[in-house]
């Protein structure tokens, strides 16, 4: 991973580096607006997927494949920012 630009209490963009399942290279940006009770986080992940990604999104669940570990960041994210993390 590497990061690619940062603003306090704003936004976060990674250039991040997949060797598996397959090779990528894709742009993660987290955005940080303030809402009622806090602060709202929006997780962005862009890049380009060739045949072989649109195939594997098509015949496996990525839900089920992924879907923990962002649940597992995000509650991270959200003990970080309260200080206990």
């Amino acid at each position: 991973m590497t990061i690619l630009d940062s603003k306090p209490n704003e936004l976060l963009t990674i250039k991040i580096e997949f060797l598996k399942p397959f090779a990528a290279t894709n742009q993660i940006t987290f955005k940080i607006h303030s809402a009622p009770n806090g602060s709202e986080v929006h997780w962005i992940m862009e890049g380009e997927r060739g045949f072989a990604a649109k195939a594997f999104g098509l015949l496996v669940n990525m839900e089920k494949l992924v879907g923990k570990d962002f649940d597992e960041g995000l509650a991270n994210l959200n003990k970080a920012a309260q200080g206990a993390g």
